[in-house]
């Protein structure tokens, strides 16, 4: 974010006022705006922004919405060309920073594009899925207030559950967290994690039985994560900056730094390796094939 600008912006795609007056009561600076579904041809869709989305730090997306709902709150929106509309959501190290989706309703397209994140991608759920519980796995570059946050939203899941999500593919320097799925290992709240990163880049939840306050939740633990992304508003845990550490606190963080350094000299070590194996060994099943 540059000096210029000083206010943290946040974009709701897909919210109504109430929910966004949750927000703003906890001092967030958010604005509402309209990304529906794909229409004939499937090369348009119908929107409406208060900006372009490259000036917001955070944008939610919800998959769930009530369309009459919606025109009312967006009388003026619009049909545009699909790529046009969405060009800033193609990568993920542009604004928004933070890209948070709410999964749920089907779409005609089975990834997450229009939250920012098409390397994501979405399956219908079983039907009658009830029982979930922690993913399974370790992951050493997880956030953990941030897993124990998401976890703790498992008890307030709206039922049914509409979609599982997946990271088909491993992209670098991403780490893909599974925080809640089902008994069959299908995930269905996923976050991600970047090395040296002080917030999560992308945040993938089901419907819950109040949306809202869950997003309210999320976004205090992060604006306590990465308060440079919010240097508008007033927080509490300035005195937790690096410049008011002991010590002690100065030494047990830079052994940190050094072991996730260590371990990801290791894992760039062994996909190296790997991909010599590939390569050394590739003759093998070329004369399989024939």
């Amino acid at each position: 974010m540059s000096s210029a600008n000083a206010t943290h912006r946040i974009l709701l795609l897909n919210f109504t006022d109430a929910e966004a007056e949750v927000l703003r009561r906890s001092k967030f600076n958010v604005e509402l705006g309209f990304l529906g579904n794909l229409s004939a041809p499937e090369t348009k869709i119908s929107y409406w922004l208060p900006r372009p989305l490259y000036e917001y730090n955070i944008s939610v997306y919800n998959s769930d919405f009530h369309a009459e709902e919606m025109r009312k709150l967006f009388p003026e929106s619009k049909d545009t060309a699909l790529n046009s509309a969405l060009e800033p959501f193609q990568g993920f190290r542009t604004d928004p920073l933070i890209r948070i989706a709410f999964t749920g309703r089907v779409q005609r397209i089975q990834n997450l594009l229009f939250a920012g994140l098409p390397f994501l991608t979405l399956s219908d759920a079983h039907e009658g899925v009830s029982l979930l519980e922690d993913a399974e796995g370790n992951h050493v570059f997880a956030i953990e207030e941030l897993t124990l946050l998401i976890s703790s939203f498992s008890k307030n899941v709206k039922a049914p559950v509409g979609q599982y999500v997946r990271l088909p593919k491993d992209i670098y320097p991403l780490h893909h967290i599974p925080v809640i799925a089902n008994r069959n290992g299908d995930q269905i709240a996923v976050y991600g994690s970047l090395y040296q990163a002080e917030h999560p880049p992308y945040i993938v939840l089901p419907q819950l039985k109040n949306n809202a306050a869950a997003l309210r939740e999320l976004l205090e633990l992060i604006a306590r994560l990465s308060p440079k992304l919010f240097p508008d508003r007033e927080t509490r845990e300035w005195y937790s900056g690096e410049e008011f550490a002991f010590l002690e606190e100065k030494q047990i963080d830079q052994e940190i730094a050094a072991r996730i350094e260590a371990t990801v000299q290791f894992v760039e070590a062994k996909r190296s390796e790997k991909e010599q194996a590939a390569k050394t060994f590739s003759f093998i099943k070329e004369h399989a094939r024939m």
